[in-house]
C-alpha cells in the first residue's frame, strides 16, 4: 500500500506542472518543480525502477509513476520547443549576416545538468540608500572592460516581502560575460514598507548608477530593468510610470 501512496503524492506534485497551486505553499513548491524538473523526475525513476518487481500494487504503481514522469518531464520539453521559437523569431527581428551575432539556443538539456560554463563573478557591494534600520545595497557585477557599456539592473522576487540581490547571481554573472555591466539591487520589504517603495528604490538606484558613471563605466544612456516574479512587476511599473529616456528595455520574468 504504501507504494501505491507514494507513487500518487508524485503524481499529485506532478500535477503542479499544470495546473494552478491552490495555496502560497504549493505555489512555492510549483516554483520548484518546475524549474529544476529533472529532481523530482530522478526521484519519479528510482521509485519506478524499485516497485517494478513488487508484488502489491505493482501496476497501479508503476502507472501512477509513468504519468507523473509525463507531467514532470513537460517543462523542459515546452522548454525545448520556446528555446527553438526564440531563437527562430530574435534571428528575424535581430538578423545579422555572421553566423556569430546570432543567437545561441535559448535552452539546452545539456546545460540544464552542467551549467552554462561561465565562472562566478564576485560582486563589489555599493551602497545607495540609508535606512535607520539597514542599508540599501547594489550587488554590482562590472563587465571585464574599462568602455562604457549598458547596465543591467536587476530586481529580485519574492512576493515583494523577501528575497535579496543575491537571487540571480548566476544570471548576473552570466550578463557580465556577455558584456554588460549588472547592478543587482535590494528594495525595502512588505508589510513593513508599502507600494510604491520598491519602485521609489529602483529610481534611487537609476539615479545611484548614473550619478557613479565615471567610475563604474556605465553608458548612461542604456539601461536595461530586468526583474522575476515580484521583481518583474517592480520593473514593468517603474519602466513604465518613470517616462525616462535612460531605460532601454524592460525583462520581466513571472
Amino acid at each position: 500500500m504504501w507504494r501505491l501512496i507514494i507513487a500518487v503524492i508524485l503524481f499529485l506534485l506532478s500535477l503542479l506542472t499544470v495546473f494552478k497551486a491552490p495555496t502560497n505553499f504549493f505555489w512555492r513548491v510549483a516554483v520548484a518543480v518546475t524549474e529544476f524538473p529533472y529532481i523530482p523526475i530522478v526521484i519519479t525513476l528510482i521509485f519506478f525502477f524499485l516497485f517494478y518487481k513488487a508484488k502489491l500494487f505493482r501496476i497501479p504503481s508503476l502507472l501512477t509513476l509513468g504519468a507523473a514522469f509525463v507531467f514532470f518531464s513537460l517543462p523542459i520539453v515546452q522548454a525545448y520547443i520556446k528555446g527553438g521559437e526564440l531563437k527562430n523569431k530574435f534571428n528575424v527581428a535581430f538578423p545579422s549576416k555572421e553566423k556569430s551575432g546570432q543567437l545561441e539556443q535559448a535552452f539546452s538539456i545539456s546545460k540544464m545538468f552542467s551549467g552554462i560554463g561561465f565562472e562566478q563573478v564576485e560582486p563589489k557591494i555599493l551602497t545607495y540608500k540609508k535606512l535607520q534600520e539597514r542599508d540599501l545595497n547594489i550587488d554590482y557585477y562590472p563587465a571585464f572592460t574599462k568602455d562604457k557599456l549598458p547596465c543591467v539592473i536587476v530586481i529580485h522576487g519574492g512576493s515583494w516581502k523577501e528575497g535579496d540581490s543575491k537571487q540571480l547571481s548566476d544570471l548576473n554573472s552570466y550578463l557580465v560575460h556577455r558584456g554588460y555591466n549588472v547592478a543587482a539591487m535590494n528594495y525595502r520589504l512588505a508589510p513593513k514598507y508599502k507600494f510604491p517603495a520598491p519602485i521609489e528604490d529602483t529610481k534611487d538606484v537609476l539615479n545611484y548608477l548614473t550619478q557613479h558613471a565615471e567610475e563604474l563605466h556605465i553608458d548612461t544612456n542604456n539601461f536595461v530593468l530586468l526583474g522575476r516574479s515580484a521583481g518583474g512587476q517592480i520593473a514593468l511599473v517603474a519602466g513604465y510610470t518613470f517616462h525616462d529616456p535612460r531605460i532601454k528595455g524592460i525583462i520581466s520574468f513571472t
